[in-house]
C-alpha cells in the first residue's frame, strides 16, 4: 500500500499538475508579446514547485516521481505550445547550474561534517569509522556488478525494441551510472527530518546514527563515481569504438569543414572590402587564422565568383586583394613546382599553373592599380570606392553606401511643391530624428559586442561606447547638436574618476593579467595599449555612424520625406559626419605601422568571431555534433587568446617590392 501511495499516487499528481501546465501554455498562445513568453517560463517554476510541494507534504506521496512524470507530460504534448524554446531552455539550462552548484555545495559541507566526525555530530550521531569506509568501498564495487546484473539481465529485451543497442553500449551504459544530485538531494532530506524530528528525544539518537552513516555512503558513492567512473569514462569510450568517426563521417566531416573554409573565405572578402582593412596584410591573417594557412587561388577565385553572383550589382563592392594575391600566388606556384618536377624554368611552371586555374581572371578585377611611378600601372579596372560599412552587416545582403542616396540641394518649392518650413520647426525635427539616431548607435553597439567586433576585455570599450549615447542624450535634450565624440571621453573621465575605476580598467586589460607576451616589448608598453584601446575606440565609432547614417538614408531620406524633414534629417546627418571627422583624426594622427598593426588583429578578431558563430549554427541544426564543435571552437579560443597576447609588429610579411613583383607577373601571365 505505501509503494503504491508513492508511486501511483506521486504519478497521478504529476500527470495533473502536467495537464493544468498544458492549459496554462496554450493560454499564453501570443509568441509576439515578450511578456507571455516570459509568464510561460515563470508557469513551468511554479508548477514544478507547486507539484512536489503538493506530492511530497500534502498528499504524502513521492515529489520527484510526480514532478518527472508532469515533466514529461508536459514534454510530450506541450512542446510546440512553448512560445519561445531557446528562452525556454536558456533558463531550465541556468536554473539547473545554478542548484546543482548550491545542491553540491551544500552536500559536500555536510558530507565533510560526517566524515571529519565533527563532535557536535559524534555526540548524538556516532563516527564514521574505518570500518565504514571498508564498506564504502565495497558498496561502491557492489553498485556497478548490480549495475551491470541489470542492464545485461534485460539486454535481450532492449536490444530488440525501440532504438534497439548492443553490447558496446550497454557495457558504457553499465559502467557510466553516476550518483549524483538526486542521491545527495534525498540524503540531505534525510538526515535533516531525522535531526529535526530526534531533537527532544535523547533515546532516538540511534536514528541519528544511521542517518549519518547513510549520508556518508551516499556522498562517497557520489565521489567515488566521479573521480573513478568519470574520469575513466572517455577512454572507455575510445577502447568500445563509440566515439570513433566511421569512414562515411570522415568524409562528411571533410566536407563541412571545406564549407566552413569557404564560409571563412567569403566573410574575409566582405571585409576586404570595408576601407577599414584596405592595409591588412594577409600575413598576419595567416598567422592568426588558422583555416587561411592552407588557401589557394582556386578557393579564392571561386569565393569571388560566389559574392559576384550572390550580390546585386548596387551592393557589391569589390574587395582589395593586392595584400593578399602576393601571397597565394606564390605558395601555389612553389607547390606546383614542386608537382611539375625540376625541368621548367620558373616562368614556365607559373606560366601554366595560372591557365590551369579556372576563372582566374576574376581575381584582376580586385587589385588595386600600384601607386608607383617606376611601374606600368595594371591594367585592370580601378575598384568600386567604398566608404566605411559596418562589420555587424557585412555578412549580410544588405551593403549599403553611404553615397546611395545623395541628398538634393536645390529643395525650391517649384520643384518640390511644398513650404520652406522656419528654422524652430526645421530644429524641433531635428531635436526628434537626433534622440532615433543616437538611440540607433545604442543598438549597433550593442550588436558590434554581440558579434565579437567590440572585444569586452580590451579597455572595457563597449562600456564607454554606451555611456557616450547616455550623455549624448543628455545633451540632446538639453537642445545641443550630436557630440557624442566628446561625449566619449566625458564617459571615460567620469568612469576614472570612480573610485576604482582605474583599478577595475587595469585588473581587465589582458595585457597586464599574468600571462607570457609574444612579441615585442610595446605590448607591456601603457601608449601602445592606450592606442589600441583608442583606435578600437575610433573604428567602432565611425562604423556605428556610418551605418546608422546609410539606415537613414534608404529607410527615410531615399523614400521622398518632403522638404521640412529632409531638411532636419540633413542637420543631423552633418552633425554625424562631423563627429566621424573627429574620430578619424585619432587614426591620423597616429603612428601608421602601429594602427595597421592593430586594424590587422581587430580583422582577425572579427573573423574568428564570425567563424565561431558559424560553427555554432551547424552544430544547433545537427550538421555537427557537439564534440566536433567543441574542437573547432576550443581551436579558436586558443586562436583569440593568442591575438589578445601578440603585440608583435611583424608577422613574416612580404616586402612592398615583392608584393608589387608578383602582382605585375600575375596580372601580366592572365591578360
Amino acid at each position: 500500500s505505501i509503494f503504491a501511495q508513492m508511486a501511483l499516487g506521486g504519478a497521478g499528481i504529476g500527470i495533473a499538475f502536467g495537464l493544468g501546465l498544458l492549459f496554462i501554455l496554450y493560454s499564453l498562445s501570443r509568441r509576439l508579446e515578450r511578456e507571455e513568453n516570459i509568464m510561460q517560463v515563470a508557469a513551468t517554476v511554479t508548477t514544478a514547485y507547486l507539484c512536489f510541494y503538493t506530492s511530497e507534504v500534502v498528499c504524502h506521496c513521492s515529489g520527484v516521481i510526480a514532478v518527472v512524470i508532469c515533466g514529461i507530460t508536459t514534454r510530450a504534448f506541450g512542446a510546440g505550445m512553448i512560445n519561445d524554446p531557446h528562452l525556454m531552455e536558456s533558463f531550465w539550462i541556468l536554473l539547473e547550474q545554478l542548484l546543482n552548484t548550491i545542491l553540491f555545495s551544500l552536500g559536500g559541507v555536510v558530507w565533510g561534517v560526517v566524515i571529519a566526525n565533527d563532535k557536535e555530530r559524534t555526540d548524538t550521531g556516532g563516527t564514521f569509522s574505518g570500518t565504514d569506509w571498508g564498506y564504502l568501498f565495497l558498496l561502491y564495487v557492489l553498485l556497478n556488478v548490480i549495475r551491470f546484473v541489470i542492464i545485461f539481465g534485460f539486454y535481450p529485451l532492449v536490444s530488440r525494441i525501440g532504438l534497439k543497442s548492443n553490447l558496446r553500449e550497454a557495457t558504457f551504459m553499465s559502467y557510466g551510472g553516476l550518483r549524483g544530485a538526486v542521491g545527495i538531494a534525498l540524503a540531505i532530506s534525510l538526515d535533516s527530518t531525522v535531526f529535526s524530528v530526534t531533537a527532544d528525544i535523547p533515546a532516538s539518537f540511534v536514528f541519528r546514527k544511521d542517518s549519518s552513516k547513510v549520508f556518508g555512503m551516499v556522498g562517497g558513492i557520489a565521489l567515488l563515481t566521479l573521480l573513478i567512473n568519470g574520469t575513466l569514462a572517455g577512454p572507455l569510450l575510445l577502447k568500445l569504438g563509440l566515439v570513433r568517426n566511421t569512414a562515411t563521417r570522415e568524409k562528411i566531416l571533410a566536407q563541412i569543414e571545406e564549407e566552413i573554409t569557404d564560409h571563412a573565405t567569403d566573410d574575409l572578402l566582405h571585409l576586404l572590402a570595408d576601407p577599414r582593412f584596405q592595409d591588412v596584410d594577409f600575413a598576419v591573417v595567416i598567422s592568426h587564422v588558422p583555416c587561411f594557412k592552407k588557401l589557394t587561388l582556386e578557393q579564392l577565385n571561386s569565393a569571388v565568383a560566389r559574392n559576384r553572383e550572390g550580390a546585386a550589382p548596387r551592393d557589391y563592392s569589390e574587395p582589395n586583394l593586392q595584400n593578399l594575391l602576393p601571397y597565394l600566388v606564390k605558395e601555389s606556384v612553389a607547390i606546383h613546382t614542386a608537382k611539375s618536377g625540376t625541368s621548367k624554368t620558373a616562368e614556365e611552371v607559373e606560366h601554366d599553373f595560372v591557365y590551369q586555374t579556372n576563372n582566374v581572371i576574376l581575381l584582376k578585377d580586385s587589385i588595386c592599380p600600384l601607386n608607383n611611378s617606376n611601374t606600368t600601372p595594371f591594367s585592370s579596372p580601378e575598384p568600386t570606392t567604398t566608404t566605411f560599412v559596418p562589420a555587424s552587416t557585412i555578412s549580410e545582403t544588405e551593403h549599403t553606401s553611404l553615397s546611395d542616396f545623395d541628398l538634393p540641394t536645390d529643395l525650391s518649392p517649384p520643384e518640390r511643391n511644398e513650404t520652406i518650413l522656419s528654422s524652430d520647426e526645421v530644429s524641433l525635427r531635428a531635436y526628434e530624428i537626433r534622440l532615433i539616431f543616437i538611440d540607433a548607435l545604442r543598438f549597433e553597439y550593442n550588436e558590434q559586442s554581440k558579434k565579437g567586433e567590440i572585444d569586452g576585455r580590451e579597455g572595457l570599450i563597449h562600456h564607454l561606447l554606451v555611456q557616450s549615447t547616455d550623455f549624448a542624450t543628455d545633451a540632446a535634450n538639453r537642445g545641443e547638436p550630436l557630440n557624442d565624440w566628446e561625449t566619449l571621453f566625458i564617459a571615460e573621465q567620469k568612469y576614472l574618476h570612480f573610485t576604482f575605476g582605474r583599478a577595475i580598467q587595469t585588473l581587465f586589460s589582458p595585457y597586464l593579467v599574468l600571462k607570457k607576451f609574444e612579441g615585442d616589448d610595446r605590448g607591456r608598453s601603457r601608449e601602445y595599449r592606450r592606442l589600441r584601446r583608442d583606435v578600437h575606440l575610433a573604428l567602432a565609432f565611425i562604423c556605428a555612424h556610418q551605418h546608422v547614417q546609410a539606415r537613414i538614408k534608404k529607410e527615410f531620406v531615399g523614400k521622398d520625406p518632403g522638404a521640412d524633414s529632409l531638411a532636419a534629417y540633413n542637420v543631423i546627418l552633418r552633425e554625424s559626419n562631423n563627429e566621424i571627422k573627429k574620430a578619424e583624426k585619432v587614426l591620423e594622427s597616429s603612428e601608421e605601422n602601429d594602427v595597421r598593426v592593430i586594424i590587422s588583429h581587430l580583422l582577425c578578431i572579427i573573423l574568428l568571431n564570425k567563424r565561431a558563430r558559424h560553427i555554432e549554427g551547424l552544430s544547433a541544426v545537427g550538421f555537427l555534433t557537439n564534440r566536433d564543435a567543441h574542437h573547432y571552437l576550443e581551436e579558436i579560443e586558443r586562436a583569440l587568446d593568442h591575438l589578445r597576447r601578440c603585440s608583435s609588429a611583424s608577422h613574416g610579411e612580404m616586402s612592398q617590392e615583392d608584393k608589387n613583383d608578383s602582382l605585375r607577373r600575375f596580372v601580366a601571365l592572365i591578360n
